[in-house]
């Protein structure tokens, strides 16, 4: 699928960066091939035991498997985006039942991209299975140290009786190499409908920068069913009834296609959880079901591993519905920013959340909170696990008081556009100095183009420390410079941990080996544009205090359009 990128550009500190992804593109046909009739997967989500996973592949494959991916060449405007992952196959064992010659393969787009702990797909062999699944997702958890948040937040999203993924935590080893926790989440698909609702008679699309305006639905991606043409049809008419700017019976119109009860309980929660990656505030990260028998759509939760932050940028900066420690609702997308404006649909979202608050399960999301922090032990951070504990304690209270303190007569005028990259510069130089000592000045050489100019600086200097821009802390490479004409620009490169080591070519990769070109405004930091599509050739490198760096860079830069 084609994929756009919008609103990369809020920062507060150098050190600020959190990934979007986005979807702009093409028509996909749903698997045919996915496992055929009803299986008892009752036990296949057991989140009080760790599944083991041991997967045994030839080294050259998995050498191959882990550094396939996308960097932010991959969202130029013209770019297909094609799926960059290959097929391979392996022998695993799942706590202790053995599976020779299953497919395996990487997922994942950019956020949760990594060379060293890569997300990962498995399916079976024909008429194979393992309690009750064929295919099994497995999440590296990039975008979340804790471990915890996708599980508890789909736990949360069922205990309010939507849908929602079941979800475990895992142990995945490959060939004799422990990687860590992960966590499996449910694939939704004809398993999901099968276990869930009973039957695979629906029809399922996911919306990845998705949203119901003429211009994005083709985004809409199929992912299993036989309605395509019907739910088309409806995406079609729900963006002409928001596009008609018709204020009459909003709600009403819009019931014809969509279960609203379902709807406003869904984009609630979207908000309770502090999902700023999901439809509401992003328009991604979720799925679309249609249901025959009522003739329409629901929603369901997806990619929850960056939620339960009040504090999260996406929503601390946010200035048009930011009060307090509460965010209280999400307009970012057209169905609830259209509505937001509606009377009745203000009215049905307000008593919705109000409803929701009031039975927001604190006590059952603390005892999650410990009974998997038991489960994992010293694999999740005493730290991250208090951060959640806070939140669960205080959202209700800090939600309703940011609804109470809103003002009425609001515009919630902050939609989201379509957007995508496009190549606007070049950058080559090299880097020397010491581990994590202050910034020193630059007397190598570093070339930079943008947008058809060079850009030279008469001072600079460069720094090496750890940075947490996206998950945990990694290596990060930064210079600052100024020009004749008296502005600061600032280089920063971050590196995946385990490649950055001595003599080692590393490849930009998502955003976990990346960079931020950005120009310092008034004091603060405006991104410019993606460093990517290049090489960081490292000489000499290491994280311990006085460890020699050095290397070179050559990459180029891809700034938004709008």
């Amino acid at each position: 699928m084609l994929l756009k990128l919008k609103k990369l550009y809020l920062m507060t500190t150098l050190a600020l960066f959190t990934p979007i992804l986005f979807s702009s593109g093409c028509k996909h046909t749903a698997e045919d091939s996915y496992s055929k009739g009803s299986k008892d997967s009752s036990t296949a989500f057991n989140d009080k035991q760790i599944l083991k996973l041991s997967i045994t592949m030839p080294p050259q494959d998995w050498d191959k498997l882990r550094v396939e991916g996308r960097d932010f060449s991959s969202l130029q405007c013209d770019s297909s985006n094609e799926s960059p992952y290959e097929k391979y196959k392996a022998d695993i064992s799942m706590d202790g039942s053995y599976f020779k010659g299953v497919t395996i393969r990487k997922k994942g787009f950019l956020g949760s991209l990594l060379q060293d702990k890569p997300s990962l797909k498995i399916k079976l062999g024909k008429g194979e299975e393992f309690n009750g699944l064929d295919r099994f997702s497995f999440n590296n958890d990039r975008q979340d140290s804790s471990h915890l948040k996708q599980c508890l937040t789909y736990d949360i999203f069922a205990s309010y009786g939507l849908l929602a993924p079941r979800c475990r935590f895992t142990e995945v080893t490959v060939n004799g190499r422990n990687l860590g926790v992960y966590t499996q989440v449910e694939e939704v698909k004809k398993d999901f409908l099968h276990h869930h609702l009973g039957s695979s008679d629906y029809t399922i699309f996911e919306g990845t920068l998705s949203d119901f305006t003429s211009s994005s639905l083709e985004t809409f991606e199929l992912k299993y069913g036989d309605h395509e043409t019907t739910v088309r049809n409806k995406f079609l008419a729900i963006a002409k009834i928001l596009e008609s700017g018709s204020k009459s019976n909003l709600v009403q119109k819009l019931s014809q296609h969509i279960d609203m009860d379902q709807f406003f309980k869904f984009w609630a929660l979207e908000s309770l959880v502090a999902h700023w990656d999901g439809y509401a505030n992003n328009r991604n990260n979720y799925y679309v079901l249609y249901h025959p028998a009522t003739d329409k759509l629901t929603f369901i939760p997806w990619g929850v591993d960056q939620v339960l932050n009040a504090n999260d940028i996406f929503l601390r900066d946010d200035p048009v519905n930011r009060h307090g420690q509460g965010q209280w609702v999400s307009t970012k997308a057209a169905l609830p920013h259209i509505l937001m404006a509606d009377q009745e649909g203000r009215a049905k979202y307000i008593a919705t959340m109000k409803s929701l608050i009031s039975s927001w399960p604190v006590s059952r999301i603390l005892g999650k909170i410990e009974s998997f922090q038991n489960l994992l032990g010293d694999q999740t951070p005493s730290k991250e696990v208090d951060l959640l504990k806070t939140f669960a304690s205080n959202r209700g209270k800090d939600v309703l008081a940011s609804l109470n303190a809103a003002d009425p007569k609001a515009v919630y005028d902050n939609r989201k556009d379509d957007s995508c990259t496009k190549e606007t510069g070049t950058i080559s130089g090299n880097f020397s100095g010491i581990w994590n000592t202050a910034p020193i000045p630059f007397k190598g050489s570093i070339k930079l183009q943008f947008k058809g100019e060079t850009i030279a600086f008469q001072k600079a200097s460069l720094g090496f420390k750890l940075d947490a821009i996206v998950g945990s802390p990694q290596p990060a490479i930064t210079y600052m410079g100024s020009t004749a004409s008296g502005k600061t620009y600032v280089i920063k490169v971050l590196i995946e941990t385990p490649l950055f080591k001595d003599t080692n070519k590393v490849s930009f990769h998502g955003v976990s080996t990346f960079g931020m070109f950005l120009e310092i405004v008034s004091g603060k930091p405006q991104l410019q544009g993606y460093i990517s599509n290049g090489t960081v050739n490292i000489e000499k490198a290491g994280i311990s205090e006085k460890s020699e760096i050095k290397g070179s860079i050559d990459a180029k830069i891809y700034s938004m359009t709008f």
